[in-house]
């Protein structure tokens, strides 16, 4: 049996043989009653039912994110607990493309446990083949799993920063922080490059043929080699799916963060990157318009802000006073070179400068925007702070 990916036909072939365990791993993170519910109404003969909350993940062990990984006692419990020992060949299946089971097959790999593949197509795909259907649920009888965790390909929080290349397998647009319908904060970490598991695979849900995963992989990775790269998602499920990718086009394994976003993003102290609120601040009759880079910017400095909590939504125009004195830093070299341009609140002042971007320190809290949004920065700046006299600065959000 291939380790990567199984077609509906050979399954069906298979479905009789003791040794080969489905299991259906179909979820959705807005409806987590939804895989349950669907398994018992019809799933391939003979399926056992993961639940992505109570058996792909567990209580916080190496990562505090959605759906943390289980520690290797629990994974060789519940391993067993589905049918599973050294001689079984395991086959998830989803109806997501893969989304949900490559987590399955992920974790099994990790445990070292190597006969594992993922319905190419999922559960739509052997619909269409015309595969049987049983309801209700079913269960195998409990076997003994034995492995060992390979744990250098697990990355935690603290160990992000030294990735060679990190990458993110969300859809874009919740990479560049223009949604975020999951997590509280919008954006990804900064350095992350953006490969959406969707370009696995064709149109009609299947893995796209290896040459092609394996051209779209590399040139997200530009000369990484996988082994050195990270990946991440919001909470280490779909990353699972470029993992698989990667075996599928015949690279070597990479290194997951299963914490993902919804941990890293969870920790105030980490810097984040992406498309954030456009914003405008006023000084009198002067204007300057922005983007918040940094998308905890938007909460953090109207925390931080003396205003009304009424106000404290980037919904409203906020007003607050202004301080003793603007600081205009460094030079106008700096502003070319570096290619951005930063507000920020520092103690009781308000401070003007240039510098690089997410920045987050302390009680330094920046809005940063590209320089080119503007036809002269520097001139824009130097004006803005040359009519600042004490009057209130008023930040309001631009549609």
């Amino acid at each position: 049996m291939p380790d990567t990916l199984v077609g509906a036909s050979l399954l069906a072939e298979r479905l009789a043989d003791p040794d080969w365990a489905v299991v259906d791993c179909r979820h959705r993170l807005t409806d987590p009653g939804y895989g349950e519910a669907a398994y018992r109404e019809a799933h391939v003969p003979g399926a056992v039912f993961a639940h992505a909350d109570r058996v792909l993940s567990s209580e916080p062990v190496t990562d505090r994110g959605r759906h943390p990984l289980p520690d290797p006692d629990t994974l060789r419990a519940r391993f067993g607990a589905l049918g599973i020992d050294s001689n079984t060949r395991v086959v998830a299946y989803d109806d997501a493309g893969g989304a949900v089971a490559a987590r399955l097959w992920w974790m099994l790999r990790y445990m070292g446990h190597r006969r594992a593949a993922v319905l190419d197509g999922g559960w739509p795909a052997w619909l269409a083949a015309g595969g049987a259907t049983r309801s209700g649920e079913e269960s195998r009888a409990a076997r003994k799993f034995e492995g060992a965790p390979r744990r250098e390909w697990v990355v935690t929080i603290d160990e992000v920063g030294s990735a060679r290349r990190l990458v993110d397998s969300r859809e874009p647009a919740r990479y560049r922080g223009e949604t975020e319908p999951i997590d509280r904060i919008a954006g990804h970490i900064p350095g992350a490059r953006n490969h959406h598991f969707a370009l696995n695979l064709g149109e009609d849900g299947r893995f796209l043929d290896p040459a092609e995963v394996r051209g779209r992989l590399e040139r997200t990775l530009d000369g990484t080699p996988a082994e050195e790269a990270v990946f991440y998602c919001g909470s280490g499920v779909s990353a699972c799916h470029n993992l698989l990718a990667l075996a599928h086009a015949g690279l070597p394994a990479a290194r997951l963060y299963v914490g993902s976003w919804s941990e890293w993003s969870s920790d105030a102290s980490r810097p984040v990157a992406g498309t954030a609120a456009r914003v405008r601040i006023v000084v009198g009759a002067a204007t300057l318009d922005a983007e918040c880079r940094d998308t905890r910017t938007a909460e953090a400095v109207l925390a931080a802000l003396p205003i009304e909590a009424a106000a404290r939504t980037w919904g409203d125009e906020v007003y607050f006073p202004a301080p003793a004195a603007v600081s205009l830093e460094p030079d106008a070299r700096d502003v070319v070179e570096a290619g951005e341009i930063a507000f920020w609140v520092e103690g009781a002042s308000i401070a003007i400068g240039f510098g690089p971007t997410p920045a987050s320190r302390g009680d330094e809290i920046r809005l940063v925007a590209p320089v080119n949004v503007w036809a002269d920065a520097l001139g824009d700046v130097r004006a803005l702070a040359s009519v600042w006299d004490g009057d209130p600065v008023r930040v309001e959000r631009l549609a």
